[in-house]
């Protein structure tokens, strides 16, 4: 049995936290734990844009991360995570996502990619500091 941990709750997987201005940069990190590894992938794309496939680099036993800057503009951008490894010499994918009641956090493994529920990032275009009032 697989096991593979991402959680987008905690800075130990994808830091820095929350919505982020654009062109900043995020650092993704997975936790996978199978016998074998073939490559793990980011897959991302920007709302209405581009899509992305990145390979993440081995950092530590069972960790792979990547940096991903948000350079498509304000929106949303959606993730999951591609995992391929070998199997009775061939390879086989399964996927990463947010759990099925999409709350993000800890996620769950998918088999199929029409099952996946991606995790949500949002990117906004400037800072809006809250008013006084609301801070007191």
């Amino acid at each position: 049995m697989e096991k593979i941990t991402y959680n987008s709750w905690s800075n130990n997987y994808k830091t820095p936290f929350g919505a982020l201005k654009v062109d900043s940069q995020v650092v993704f990190t997975i936790n996978c734990q199978l016998p074998a590894i073939h490559a793990v992938y980011l897959m991302i794309h920007k709302d209405f844009g581009q899509s992305f496939q990145i390979e993440m680099e081995a950092v530590k036993e069972g960790n792979y991360q990547t940096t991903f800057e948000l350079s498509e503009g304000s929106g949303l951008y959606f993730y999951y995570f591609k995992i391929d490894y070998p199997l009775n010499n061939h390879v086989e994918t399964l996927y990463y996502g947010n759990n099925r009641y999409q709350l993000g956090g800890l996620g769950e493994t998918y088999y199929e990619i029409e099952d996946i529920k991606q995790y949500q990032l949002t990117s906004y275009l400037y800072d809006d500091p809250a008013p006084e009032w609301y801070l007191s």
